[in-house]
């Protein structure tokens, strides 16, 4: 049997513990998977003081479509549809993220906020809106038809109404997936298509 020598033996310990360090994998958010240390990482901004949830958004006069002598609704079965700009969607901890990743598929629990327009309201401008926070969290995303042009609509359902989108927000606009698609119509909202 072969002996090794102490300074032998001193060089190949030596050598066995100077092999690479195991590399740790960096933190990521447990809900929109982004790495907490990616410079990139964008935070939403919070919402205005006078910005309202979604309940008493929703009962505002600007987007009631009916007037006071009308009756309103046919059914409430119906969610109602309205349109959103200047949005930004973020998940529970506040990190801006994209919605068609899988999160909201996997349950992950993604909000928005933004301006509230009637759905006849085709004008991505502020004017005329409700500024709406924390709406949500999104139960579904979704791409329906095409608006008469080249463009497919996308839009988001909450427990309380489905909502098309239209401008993202300027700090969102990098996170916004490709608005202009083109082809075949895609499926409608669970609720039926907008009108």
């Amino acid at each position: 049997m072969e002996t090794k020598e102490g300074s032998e033996l001193k060089d190949e310990l030596t050598q066995v513990k100077t092999s690479t360090p195991a590399k740790t994998t960096p933190p990521k958010c447990l809900d929109c998977r982004q790495y907490l240390d990616d410079p990139d990482l964008k935070f939403f901004q919070g919402d205005p003081d006078d910005a309202l949830e979604e309940p008493e958004m929703l009962t505002d006069e600007r987007l009631s479509i009916f007037d006071a002598n009308e009756d309103g609704f046919e059914s409430y079965e119906d969610l109602p549809q309205h349109k959103v700009t200047s949005f930004s969607v973020y998940d529970k901890r506040g990190h801006l993220c994209p919605f068609d990743t899988g999160l909201i598929e996997r349950n992950i629990e993604l909000y928005f906020s933004g301006v509230v327009k009637p759905i006849y309201d085709d004008n991505p401008c502020l004017d005329g809106g409700v500024r709406a926070k924390k709406l949500g969290p999104i139960n579904a995303w979704w791409i329906t038809g095409f608006d008469g042009g080249e463009k497919a609509l996308i839009g988001f359902t909450t427990a309380f109404a489905d909502y098309i989108l239209m401008e993202p927000s300027n700090n969102y606009a990098p996170f916004q997936p490709i608005h202009d698609l083109q082809g075949p119509s895609q499926p409608n909202p669970p609720h039926g298509p907008p009108p």
